[in-house]
């Protein structure tokens, strides 16, 4: 089990990756611009739950991936 996550995210969210100095990166993934977050796991937390724990909104989250 990875204790790790990337949050991969529409670059909205730009600003709350500097507000939380959060580890993350620009990608382009099939030609669309996003961000990559990296956090702990939370394994009891689903998806939405996890992205509510670090403050990001789940609507701007385009999937969630163990690294």
């Amino acid at each position: 089990m990875s204790n790790k996550v990337i949050i991969h995210c529409k670059p909205i969210v730009e600003r709350q990756c500097y507000e939380n100095e959060f580890n993350w990166s620009y990608s382009d993934v099939y030609g669309r611009d996003e961000i990559d977050i990296i956090v702990d796991n939370v394994e009891a937390l689903d998806d939405w739950e996890l992205c509510t724990h670090y403050g990001i909104d789940y609507e701007k989250v385009n999937c969630i991936e163990l690294a």
